[in-house]
């Protein structure tokens, strides 16, 4: 018979491993999407609403609650730091534009049900003054 402290124990693991599943399959996709070219566009999506758009060398921009929350994640992602836990994260990444695409798409936001497209070329909507 399994015991409630065992079944919690189990619960813990399975739910870690589950995570580390889902950082592991992040990164494979932004390792994917950086041996396709620097990407120089970055939208995140909640759903069917754009939570975050980054771009290479602009100001990030962040919208709703969703983008509170892409914001921290990718925030704890630069800081070396696991978004989960806190715990220290293995090695940080460059701020050359290769490591400001592989930090944002190896954040692991797929993990908190967040969509991630990448755009290899610059895009020239938001060039507008103001």
């Amino acid at each position: 018979m399994v015991e409630r402290a065992d079944a919690r124990r189990m619960w813990q693991l399975l739910s870690s491993a589950q995570a580390a599943l889902a950082r592991s399959q992040a990164a494979i996709a932004g390792s994917r999407a950086l041996l396709a070219g620097v990407p120089r566009r970055i939208e995140v999506y909640h759903g069917d609403a754009l939570a975050a758009e980054l771009a290479c060398g602009r100001a990030p921009r962040y919208h709703g609650a969703a983008g509170v929350w892409v914001r921290a994640i990718v925030e704890a992602s630069r800081a070396g730091r696991d978004p989960r836990t806190g715990a220290p994260a293995a090695g940080g990444r460059p701020a050359a534009p290769a490591g400001w695409g592989a930090t944002i798409l190896g954040a692991g936001l797929e993990g908190y049900g967040f969509a991630v497209r990448a755009a290899h070329r610059a895009d020239t909507r938001h060039n507008a003054p103001g």
